[in-house]
């Protein structure tokens, strides 16, 4: 072992303990890896967690997206039921402001043949002769 040692020269010997050292941090990093594969194992299994989440989620979106669909189709219906009744409702004002005007010339009607039979009554048409004979024939016919 002394002739060994004793043959090696520096370069050798630099070599040597260089490749020596090499090996030494080579198992000092593997051994430490542990530390790194646990992260990894936690990341895997956050990873995991999350896309339990994620996949939770999607459901959740899918069956808002049906509620929301379901809803727009129950807001056009009741959009055209409201325009339907809008319709009616306008065609019942229209048929009210008619009624209202007919009322208004009956009214009118009402009142001008009222005065008319208060004036008969207060001041009855005299007739005579030919008048009066010619009014009964009109009114026997």
């Amino acid at each position: 072992m002394k002739e060994l040692i004793s043959k090696i020269d520096a370069k050798t010997g630099i070599i040597i303990l260089l490749f020596c050292m090499s090996g030494i941090f080579f198992t000092m990093y593997m051994l430490s890896g542990d530390n790194h594969r646990k992260e990894i194992k936690q990341l895997q299994k956050k990873n995991k967690e999350l896309q339990k989440e994620k996949e939770k989620l999607q459901s959740e979106f899918v069956i808002l997206i049906d509620s929301i669909s379901a809803d727009s189709i129950k807001i056009v219906k009741l959009n055209q039921e409201l325009l339907e009744i809008n319709k009616k409702l306008l065609k019942k004002e229209e048929d009210l402001k008619r009624s209202e005007g007919e009322l208004k010339n009956m009214k009118d009607s009402y009142t001008k043949t009222k005065k008319e039979i208060e004036k008969l009554k207060s001041q009855p048409i005299k007739r005579t002769g030919s008048e009066l004979l010619q009014s009964i024939k009109e009114k026997t016919k």
